[in-house]
């Protein structure tokens, strides 16, 4: 109870977007990097022997660059700033320019600091890491919107079960306040 409290002394609180904000930042850096991966992969038929060491290599010593990167231009398009319960399109072109930058630094700088890596590498790598960066910010609005819309079903089944024979108006209280509790615990 003291550390919390020091912590509100103090002036900062933890909200939940930040936590969100956190957890989307990780899930990118693992994302744009495995995207390139997995692009070098299905370009060397999926095995993971036939990658031939200069590739790997290459890619291995460019994450680290790559990654603080992305995370820099993610965070310059405002990327961390939004509120994915409401993701529209403008959610939509600011990841996909975000996501098209990120791609453009990867083909520019990838080349000049190691290797030139096959074409096949940069068309994939950059549609997969459009695809993973945008669909974990959709999914979350899309969870929200299902969750809302399987809860407003249960209400009206809910709902639509009760019936009162004679009932006075104290009755009518009780049901409302129980159909109201009811809710409330969905």
């Amino acid at each position: 109870m003291a550390k919390k409290d020091s912590l509100k002394k103090n002036g900062f609180r933890f909200k939940h977007w930040q936590g969100v904000a956190l957890l989307l930042l990780l899930y990118d850096a693992v994302a744009v990097n495995g995207a390139y991966f997995m692009a070098m992969w299905l370009r060397f038929d999926c095995s993971f022997s036939e990658i031939p060491a200069t590739y790997l290599t290459a890619w291995l010593k460019f994450i680290p660059i790559y990654t603080v990167a992305c995370l820099v231009i993610f965070k310059i398009a405002h990327l961390y700033n939004s509120i994915w319960q409401f993701a529209s399109y403008d959610e939509l072109i600011r990841t996909l320019l975000a996501s098209g930058a990120a791609s453009a630094f990867q083909i520019i700088a990838i080349t000049l600091l190691f290797v030139r890596m096959p074409i096949s590498y940069y068309l994939v790598g950059t549609f997969l890491q459009f695809v993973l960066v945008l669909a974990v910010r959709f999914a979350y609005r899309f969870l929200l919107l299902e969750r809302t819309r399987r809860k407003k079903d249960i209400q009206n089944a809910i709902a639509s079960r009760v019936m009162l024979i004679g009932a006075g108006l104290a009755e009518v209280f009780v049901v409302k306040n129980n159909f109201e509790i009811l809710q409330n615990q969905l």
